[in-house]
């Protein structure tokens, strides 16, 4: 952009002595380069001006536009290979973008002495072709086949990670193809030397449209075509085409066609990129089953000995899958629980699928909109779990989105009872929007009177300064909104906000009702949701409650106040989520100044909930003693009507540590636990660490 901008100043420079250009003149000059095309090759530009040289297609504009569209194309290939590697998406921009920066800077400085060598221009394009061969087993082997940066080790290890990264692997190839353009131009501008600097302008137009095509051409063809390591092949074979043109002095585009086939042949098996590897497995014990490359990245279906799948996006974002699926699924019904009537319901972040497809168990549904922006992600759903799949693609009320769930939500008003926004790590590339100031009144004004939106927050992803951030922002829009949870786990917490356009949450009515018909339903298995006591288990309380202090900054999309902060705070040596002894303190302590007039669910149920949180505090720490008497507790503060439900499963309880549950846990809710025989059986259900 900055480019076409110098090129509009250039063409906009008055003409000396004739009182400057026609009105218009600057805005056709930047719109003619497809009429100079046009005119070149048709071998006509001397009659455009007569005495007076244009600047040729084929030796000028053509030449300047390409390497534009190289160096542009390549970054956005060296974007996709850091996104491999660095988890934040500000981090993976400040790396590529320094890294194309400084080899630009380098490259055009390293221009003035190739300049003066007769074989510059070859030169330069023979490193850039070398350069760009190697480069993606360089990237690999300084990455240790692809292991993402650790986190939380502190910036200075994380820094030198990228730092070598960057150096090694990116500035040198910039620097390569950073003296194309500078070469080029001095060549051109000693043909073409004007007092006003036109035919300067127009070639700088030509690299800045050539800029533009690369950009879009590697994002959108690129990429998806030839994925992270054939791109750069691709474009080693192309400059060791023209290297191969420049070395031949003449213009057999057949003989060269013939060149570049054979290097498109033999570059891939110089550069060995079949054995390079599109991820790092992020467990033992996970296969590939699919793998997507494109313009989001490299997008992995992984499937473990158990036959459970899930999917990785670009190396490091678990997105969910079967292993998670009853959990993801609790994220859906419980906002679904809190409504009178949910008839329209929208699940913005669709990701595996599991929890927008569980509004389809609700026979008060009809219609669902799940919002998807990743074209892999939405494939690997479809494709990728088809034992799993309860209708989402073919239930005649789901409808499936493809799209930016912000602009699609934004043109939605008063179209859904119920709305629910996935589970978003705030420093990945857009995901803090989701959590702004703008989203949140999107979300109200897409919601009918009455309506909730319920967006859920992985506490193990951030620290108490983003929730604080997160419940601030939230709570400008929906002052009365209310906190829930969809598991038990103490280790990776995961909460929902609750906002309600038009009043407060909850109602005891509603909860009653809901749950009645829920428990009418024989696939809404999950036994909480079956009383209003097992759903009181799941409530938190107001959010108000959870901040010290509604003063303060919210995130906007103006600010990107939370993406800041988390990228920053990930690298951190400090950095703790707000996860086991932080989230039970906080849980204590709200519980205790709860008044007793606080609502017909509202502090019981959390209170009853918190003997499984010092169960599982108390067996890290390993206290056995204190998690039996945790359990014994718990168990007796269990809502009767749970325990006695014949749908009642502990794969269904969600709790990420394992607790000594006795065997006859229905007798042992009615008398208190003495003894035992030592055993422990665990809830076999899946871990919300697994996520």
């Amino acid at each position: 952009a900055l480019n076409l901008l110098l090129a509009a100043a250039v063409l906009a420079l008055p003409t000396a002595g004739t009182g400057g250009e026609r009105p218009g003149e600057t805005l056709r000059q930047m719109l003619r380069l497809p009429l100079d095309c046009a005119r070149a090759l048709r071998r006509d530009e001397e009659a455009a001006m007569p005495g007076t040289p244009l600047p040729s297609c084929r030796r000028h504009l053509l030449p300047v536009a390409a390497v534009g569209a190289l160096v542009l194309a390549l970054e956005m290939v060296a974007y996709h290979q850091a996104s491999q590697v660095a988890a934040s998406s500000l981090h993976v921009t400040v790396l590529v973008l320094g890294s194309v920066l400084l080899g630009l800077g380098l490259g055009s400085f390293a221009a003035r002495w190739l300049g003066k060598c007769r074989l510059g221009l070859p030169l330069a394009l023979g490193a850039t072709a070398l350069l760009a061969l190697v480069q993606p087993a360089l990237v690999c082997a300084l990455t240790d086949g692809l292991r993402p940066f650790a986190l939380h080790a502190g910036p200075g290890p994380y820094a030198r990670q990228a730092a070598v990264l960057a150096l090694l692997a990116f500035v040198p190839l910039f620097t390569a193809a950073g003296t194309l353009f500078p070469l080029l131009f001095a060549r051109a501008s000693a043909d073409l030397a004007d007092a006003r600097g036109l035919h300067w302008g127009r070639l700088l137009r030509a690299n800045g449209f050539g800029c533009l095509a690369g950009a879009l051409a590697g994002q959108y063809a690129l990429l998806p075509l030839a994925g992270l390591w054939w791109s750069m092949g691709l474009a080693s074979a192309a400059c060791g085409t023209v290297l191969a043109g420049l070395l031949a002095r003449g213009k057999r585009w057949g003989w060269l066609g013939a060149v570049f086939l054979a290097a498109l042949i033999a570059v891939p098996r110089a550069g060995r990129y079949g054995s390079l590897p599109l991820f790092h497995p992020p467990a033992p014990g996970l296969a590939a089953r699919q793998v997507h490359q494109g313009r989001d990245g490299v997008t992995v279906l992984l499937e473990n000995a158990a036959g459970q799948r899930r999917i990785l996006a670009n190396n490091s974002y678990g997105i969910g899958g079967s292993h998670s699926a009853r959990l993801d699924r609790m994220q859906m019904l419980l906002p679904l629980v809190l409504h009178p009537a949910p008839r329209r319901v929208a699940a913005i972040g669709m990701g595996a699928g599991f929890t927008a497809e569980a509004a389809l168990l609700d026979p008060t549904v009809e219609t669902l909109d799940s919002v998807e922006i990743s074209p892999a992600i939405l494939a690997l759903a479809r494709d990728g779990f088809g034992r799993d799949r309860r209708g989402l693609f073919s239930d005649p009320r789901s409808r499936v989105h493809l799209t930016d769930g912000r602009l699609f939500l934004a043109a939605q008003r008063d179209a859904y009872e119920v709305v629910v926004g996935d589970l978003f790590v705030p420093w990945r590339e857009g995901l803090g929007g989701l959590y702004s100031l703008e989203f949140c009144r999107s979300a109200q004004a897409a919601l009918a009177d009455g309506g909730i939106y319920c967006q859920w927050v992985p506490l193990y992803q951030v620290r108490e300064e983003e929730f604080q951030l997160i419940a601030r922002t939230f709570l400008a829009v929906f002052p009365d909104a209310w906190l829930v949870r969809n598991s038990f786990a103490l280790r990776n917490p995961s909460v929902g906000l609750v906002g309600r356009r038009g009043g407060p949450l909850p109602e005891a009515e509603t909860i009653q009702a809901r749950t009645a018909a829920f428990h009418a339903v024989p696939e809404l298995g999950n036994a909480f949701l079956h009383s209003p006591g097992g759903v009181a288990l799941h409530l938190l309380g107001p959010l108000a409650d959870y901040l010290p202090a509604r003063d303060g900054p919210v995130n906007t999309l103006g600010n990107a106040r939370l993406g800041y902060q988390a990228s920053a705070g990930v690298l951190r040596r400090d950095w703790q989520a707000l996860t086991l002894e932080p989230w039970r303190r906080t849980l204590a302590a709200v519980l205790a100044d709860a008044g007793p007039d606080a609502g017909p669910f509202w502090p019981g149920g959390a209170l009853a909930a918190q003997h499984w949180l010092d169960g599982q505090a108390a067996m890290l720490a390993g206290n056995q003693t204190a998690a039996r008497a945790a359990v014994a507790a718990g168990l007796r503060a269990m809502p009767a009507e749970v325990l006695a439900n014949p749908r009642f499963a502990w794969e269904d309880f969600l709790v990420d540590v394992g607790l000594p549950i006795p065997r006859n846990y229905r007798e042992a809710a009615a008398a208190p636990l003495t003894g035992g025989d030592g055993r422990a059986t665990e809830p076999p259900g899946p871990r919300a660490a697994d996520r």
